[in-house]
């Protein structure tokens, strides 16, 4: 590709950004016109203990995930055998980071280059698990986007996506399938690994999704299914807005997918979600990342 056409992509990228943002804006500011800072507060300390320590454990359960996908990553690497804790403290930091920061593929790229350089792989070593990592992010989010499409009874699109994710693993299963350019190919894991791939990218989107499903107030939350649509093509946008964590803009699909117009306690819920989900793990990610340089330094 010449650079002249990547850089129209990118302009034509961060307009599509910008697009979404002001558009979510104002649909956030028409949800929320009559919601004053002491409904929301309101909302906030009237949500039940329980319900928090329930979305605690489902976000712990969320980025145990994730790092799990990060060591099976690093077990698709040809001869190369690391300690566990390495792709653990560099998928769940480098997830939580992600998350909160935007800019996903950048961010935890850096931080697996951090990580990684340190205990001797190269670039493409890294980029390799970078891409094995991903493949997993995508295949459970096509799983579970599969699994609601099904249980909110829209069988053929469910169907559809369950084909697809067959096919590619029945397409890995065979000789060891290499992706990309002479050296700079990638070999992507066998079927086993690609089936276990699926069903932790299940567990760490289901852990996200029922996080922010359990802190809505009861009369407002629809069946699990039906949220987690809302729920991913929510966040679909937000990525695409690439603001810091989708902020504003998965709020303003949420809030309008559950018709909650008005409802202060819907708004705190997303906030407390927010909380939960980004701000916490974000700071023991901080935390890591302290932690990692000084021990280099």
């Amino acid at each position: 590709m010449s650079p002249k056409y990547l850089n129209v992509k990118r302009f034509i990228g961060v307009l599509a950004g910008i697009g979404i943002i002001i558009v979510a804006v104002i649909i956030l500011r028409r949800h929320t016109e009559n919601v004053t800072l002491a409904m929301v507060i309101r909302g906030l300390q009237d949500t039940p203990n329980d319900k928090i320590l329930i979305a605690l454990l489902s976000t712990l359960v969320g980025f145990a995930a994730m790092a799990v996908n990060e060591i099976i990553a690093v077990k698709a690497l040809p001869n190369k055998n690391l300690p566990w804790r390495v792709p653990f403290i560099a998928g769940a930091a480098g997830n939580s980071l992600a998350n909160t920061l935007g800019f996903p593929a950048f961010t935890i790229s850096a931080w697996r280059y951090r990580v990684y350089s340190a205990v001797g792989l190269n670039v493409l070593d890294i980029s390799r698990i970078t891409a094995v990592a991903f493949m997993g992010v995508v295949l459970g989010f096509l799983g579970i986007t599969a699994l609601s499409l099904i249980l909110d009874l829209h069988i053929m699109g469910g169907l559809l996506l369950v084909f697809i994710i067959t096919g590619f693993l029945v397409w890995i299963n065979g000789q060891p399938k290499r992706v990309g350019l002479k050296s700079w190919a990638i070999m992507l894991p066998r079927a086993r690994l690609g089936i276990l791939q699926l069903f932790v990218g299940i567990i760490d989107m289901s852990a996200a999704i029922f996080t922010a499903y359990i802190l809505l107030p009861l009369d407002i939350a629809p069946a699990f299914a039906h949220f987690a649509l809302f729920y991913i093509v929510s966040a679909l946008f937000g990525i695409a807005s690439h603001a810091p964590g989708g902020i504003g803009v998965f709020e303003a699909g949420m809030m309008t997918a559950l018709a909650a117009n008005g409802r202060a306690d819907v708004l705190a819920a997303l906030l407390l979600y927010r909380v939960i989900y980004n701000l916490i793990p974000f700071c023991f990610a901080c935390i890591t990342v302290a932690a990692h340089t000084l021990r280099r330094s």
